[in-house]
């Protein structure tokens, strides 16, 4: 038996004694059986009851997760995992898109939604409310992109897996105001430009693999459970991380540039110290604005924050915040320090650190 969960191929048995069984992958919980149906995914590495193993069902392989489950008339027992899953070469479908069999339920209703035709669709069907589908474009596995629009408002999908990474493009706001959306998955994407992406969404995380480029206007606003973004932004154009509160992982080693237009890091929640090592200009008014968890802006070769006489960039920052620029910023104000950088010392006492380059 197989069940699919987060957009990966597991398989399982049945073990009698299991009548009810939750399990945590990453942060998301799963109910495994909600029926008197004993059955349990069987990717067990040993089976735990008062700290003495009582079983160990032969193991599949599994994502890490640890699962802790509740027999009826058995004390609690807890059953963990560290192994990868490795697919097995007969499975072929590579797209898993969570919660839409309700409203998707024809190859072709698929095919429209995703900007191909019927044909471009090898195998489809549905597990549940999830779709699960073979796209080979042109029959030869050509790439696509998603349509403008084309989850806007929905909320009904709850994830996205492009296995195979065919997705280029996620066109002007793909999937804008998708409340229920967590996860998604577009590791081949090279264009992230167009607007309003994930606006409003309740997108957990975003994996865009290797990706390194610019992140399009609002294309996270008000993304307010958003966490974690896999991907390199070079470009941060405006509002675009606006409201993130819950976003802590980002890697900024390869931003440049913050476009003109303002708040782009507005009330976003990264946290510690950012090392912006290759930002040089950041561009338009409130862009680190209530970014209160920052300790340490590290922006050493950084010659522009707005213009020199505007200090709106750190507004409601942290207490005692530290800053580094670069040198020039010192005088760039007639001869006195970006307007910016003297509200951090007036009005956080904090320091500001200047670089010569």
């Amino acid at each position: 038996m197989a069940k699919y969960i987060n957009g990966k191929k597991i398989i399982y048995r049945a073990l009698g004694y299991i009548e009810i069984g939750v399990a945590w992958l990453g942060d998301k919980l799963i109910y495994l059986n909600t029926s008197l149906i004993p059955e349990i995914i069987d990717f067990i590495t040993r089976v735990e009851d008062d700290g003495g193993t009582v079983e160990s069902p032969e193991c599949i392989g599994s994502l890490d997760a640890e699962f802790v489950m509740y027999p009826a008339a058995y004390k609690s027992r807890k059953l963990y995992s560290q192994r990868r899953i490795t697919p097995k070469p007969e499975e072929v479908d590579n797209t898993f898109i969570g919660g839409i069999g309700a409203s998707i339920t024809t190859k072709g209703q698929l095919a429209t939604l995703l900007g191909l035709v019927e044909a471009d669709i090898d195998e489809f069907r549905l597990e549940g409310l999830d779709v699960i589908a073979k796209i080979n474009r042109n029959g030869i596995g050509d790439n696509y992109n998603i349509p403008q629009d084309a989850f806007n408002g929905n909320l009904e999908i709850t994830s996205f897996y492009d296995n195979d990474s065919l997705v280029r493009v996620l066109n002007q706001a793909s999937f804008q105001g998708t409340t229920n959306l967590e996860y998604v998955s577009f590791k081949g994407v090279t264009n992230l430009s167009t607007i309003g992406i994930f606006k409003s969404s309740g997108i957990k995380k975003a994996d865009f693999g290797d990706f390194i480029g610019e992140f399009g206007r609002e294309m996270f606003r008000s993304a307010t459970s958003l966490n974690e973004i896999i991907g390199k932004p070079t470009i941060i154009q405006f509002y675009s991380l606006y409201g993130t509160a819950s976003l802590r992982i980002l890697d900024l080693s390869e931003l440049t540039t913050i476009e003109d237009g303002g708040a782009a890091m507005r009330l976003c929640g990264l946290q510690g110290v950012l090392n912006f090592t290759k930002l040089t200009n950041v561009l338009g008014p409130s862009n680190f604005r209530q970014m209160a968890g920052v300790t340490h802006f590290n922006m050493p070769i950084c010659t522009q924050l707005d213009t020199p006489t505007s200090a709106s960039t750190f507004l409601a920052c942290l207490q005692g915040v530290i800053v580094t620029v670069d040198r020039s910023m010192e005088t760039n104000n007639s001869g006195n320090p970006d307007a910016d950088l003297e509200y951090v010392i007036n009005t956080f006492n904090g320091t500001v650190n200047y670089i010569n380059n």
